[in-house]
């Protein structure tokens, strides 16, 4: 069984690039076969954000538009997610 959840693959190789990114069943990601480590100097370029591909996993935004569109007239903005960290800002708004 394929324990892979997700695969990119370059078509060209590049001295300054990855030509394959692997993500897993358990949310691990690898760069040409070699787990990613924040630590790594090959790796300090790269920021990779975890919580993301759990709330794809889960739906939660998907779930949120649907309840929102149900109780929305026409013409109204909806915000589905709003968060603010020091690091991260990322807002999700609809117009019905």
């Amino acid at each position: 069984m394929n324990e892979d959840k997700l695969i990119i693959a370059s078509l060209k190789k590049k001295a300054h690039n990855f030509s394959e990114l692997r993500v897993d069943n358990q949310g691990r990601i690898y760069f040409d076969g070699e787990l990613f480590d924040e630590s790594n100097p090959k790796h300090n370029k790269i920021a990779v954000s975890r919580e993301r591909y759990r709330r794809i996993e889960t739906g939660e935004e998907t779930r949120k538009m649907q309840e929102a569109s149900k109780k929305a007239k026409k013409g109204t903005v909806e915000i589905i997610t709003d968060i603010n960290t020091d690091n991260r800002s990322q807002k999700t708004t609809i117009i019905f």
